[in-house]
C-alpha cells in the first residue's frame, strides 16, 4: 500500500512539473485554451436562450474548444495537428458563415453566403488533395476564409449604421459584439498568415511574436462571441 501512495505521489509530483514546464513554454496556448473551455461553460448555461443563429457560433465554440485542446496536447507532445485543422476550417467557415446568413438582411449578401459554403468546401478539398496536403497548413484555404467572414462583417456593420432605428446602445447588440471579434481577429489573421513564411525564413523570433498576437486575437474574437451570448440572453429575459 505504501509503495502504491508513494508510485501515485511520483506521477503527481511529474505531473505538476511538466504541467510548469510547458505552461511555462507556451503561456499564451494554455490561456487560450482555458478561455474557450470558461467560454464553453458559461455558453452551456445559457444555451437554451440563445436563438437559431447563435446556436450555430456556440457548436463552433465547443468545436474549437476540443480541436484547440488537442492542438495543445500535441503542440506540447511535438505533434502535428496539420491534418485537424484541414478538417476543422471548412467547418468554421461553414457555422460563420450560417451565422451571418441569419444575421445580415440584405437579400443579395445572403445568396452570395449561401452560394458561397458548397464553393468553399469543394475548394478546400480541392486544396488540401492537390495543392496543400496534409502535411502542410491549409494557408491558401484559411485566406480566403479571412477575406470572406471579414467581408460578411463588414457588411452587418453597414448594415447597421444605415437601419432606420440604429441606437447608439451598441453594448446590448450581442450581433455587433460578434462581428466585431471576427473582424478584428480575421482581418488581423489575414495579415499574420499572409507574411508567416516570409517571416519564418528571415527571422523566426518575429514569425513567433506573430503567432502570439494571432492567439490574443483569437482569445479577443471567443471572449467577444461570448460577451455577444450573454448579451443575448439578458436581452432574452427582458
Amino acid at each position: 500500500m505504501t509503495n502504491c501512495l508513494m508510485q501515485g505521489m511520483d506521477v503527481v509530483r511529474l505531473f505538476r512539473c511538466y504541467f510548469r514546464v510547458n505552461m511555462r513554454d507556451y503561456p499564451l496556448n494554455y490561456l487560450y485554451t482555458f478561455v474557450l473551455w470558461i467560454s464553453s461553460f458559461v455558453v452551456f448555461f445559457i444555451k437554451d436562450k440563445l436563438t437559431i443563429r447563435y446556436l450555430y457560433l456556440m457548436v463552433l465554440l465547443f468545436i474549437t474548444t476540443i480541436v484547440e485542446s488537442i492542438g495543445l496536447y500535441c503542440l506540447v507532445n511535438k505533434i502535428s495537428t496539420r491534418v485537424v485543422y484541414h478538417i476543422f476550417l471548412p467547418i468554421e467557415y461553414l457555422l460563420f458563415s450560417l451565422y451571418f446568413h441569419k444575421t445580415i438582411c440584405l437579400i443579395n449578401i445572403k445568396k452570395v453566403i449561401l452560394v458561397s459554403i458548397p464553393i468553399m468546401l469543394i475548394w478546400s478539398v480541392i486544396n488540401s488533395w492537390y495543392f496543400q496536403s496534409f502535411k502542410e497548413l491549409n494557408t491558401y484555404f484559411y485566406l480566403i476564409v479571412a477575406l470572406m467572414i471579414t467581408f460578411w462583417c463588414i457588411c452587418y456593420f453597414f448594415e447597421l449604421l444605415n437601419k432606420d432605428d440604429y441606437s447608439g446602445d451598441i453594448y446590448i447588440k450581442p450581433d455587433f459584439w460578434i462581428s466585431t471579434g471576427a473582424l478584428f481577429f480575421y482581418a488581423g489573421s489575414f495579415f499574420i498568415i499572409s507574411f508567416n513564411n516570409f517571416f519564418l525564413k528571415n527571422d523566426r523570433d518575429v514569425a513567433k511574436a506573430f503567432w502570439n498576437v494571432l492567439l490574443l486575437l483569437n482569445i479577443l474574437m471567443y471572449g467577444l462571441i461570448t460577451y455577444g451570448f450573454i448579451c443575448q440572453a439578458k436581452y432574452q429575459e427582458k
